[in-house]
């Protein structure tokens, strides 16, 4: 629910259920860990663009110079 990268060392057994207890700084704190995580894989799948950019330009090129001649 929060967005957040909590590690199993961080939680305590009450039961059966497992709970951890943060203030809204620590909460801020794992929010921030997760998306210090999620950097590398947003980069692993990044896509490149640039030759999709360079196929546009030399299409106006064309178009330029065909409605020149």
């Amino acid at each position: 629910m929060l967005k957040s990268n909590i590690e199993e060392l961080e939680f305590r057994q009450v039961g059966k259920d497992k709970v951890v207890s943060l203030s809204e700084i620590d909460i801020d704190f794992v929010q921030d860990k997760a998306r210090m995580a999620a950097i590398p894989i947003k980069r692993l799948y990044k896509t490149d663009n640039s030759q999709k950019y360079i196929m546009y330009a030399v299409l106006a090129l064309q178009i330029i110079l065909m409605i020149k001649s």
